[in-house]
């Protein structure tokens, strides 16, 4: 896995994922919130930078939901951002969402248990994030959280230690910390519920 150092801070191409990734999410908020969509991405992507992970890996983590959540596909992003940064996306793209919560949970986490390391620095940072603004919306607005998801907490919380395991297997990387973290504290407050 290429990792590069910090001497550029920001790219033309670097910019252009983020201005795509604005452009591809235009109009969809954080579930439940009037917060822009384009948040997610984007402190997946800096998270990853912040790691010293290369550009596309960057790029990556900016779009890895735009073929999940938008109507680009991964044809569209290979010949937009190379074929690294789109198979890095594929891995991180849940199945369609035509079939039930657990089934797509269920293949996320055995895609993830065989990805590459660079798609597993990619989830390992969008687990991380998301997990981290739903335990920040449970601090704001108590069990009501729960209304904005299709499962509930217990669900929830086995879908996040089932991901870190699959991310664990075989992966070593500093950035496993910052998921650590966020599923122990999720594990903490729902055992003071």
């Amino acid at each position: 896995m290429e990792v590069s150092g910090m001497d550029c801070v920001y790219s033309q191409r670097f910019d252009f994922a983020l201005g795509f990734a604005a452009q591809q999410h235009d109009g969809q908020y954080r579930k439940g919130t009037r917060t822009p969509y384009l948040v997610h991405p984007v402190a997946v992507g800096f998270l990853l930078r912040s790691y010293g992970y290369s550009e596309d890996i960057q790029i990556a983590g900016l779009l890895h939901d735009v073929v999940e959540d938008t109507p680009c596909t991964i044809e569209g992003l290979e010949d937009l951002f190379g074929s690294a940064v789109a198979r890095i996306v594929g891995w991180c793209t849940e199945p369609e969402k035509n079939r039930s919560w657990e089934d797509r949970k269920d293949t996320m986490v055995s895609n993830l248990a065989k990805a590459p390391m660079e798609a597993r620095a990619v989830a390992t940072a969008d687990k991380a994030h998301n997990l981290r603004t739903t335990l920040d919306v449970w601090d704001s607005e108590g069990e009501l959280i729960w209304d904005r998801f299709s499962r509930g907490q217990d669900a929830q919380l086995n879908y996040y230690r089932r991901v870190l395991k699959a991310l664990e297997s075989g992966f070593s990387d500093p950035i496993l910390c910052e998921l650590r973290s966020a599923v122990e504290m999720f594990e903490a407050r729902v055992k003071d519920v």
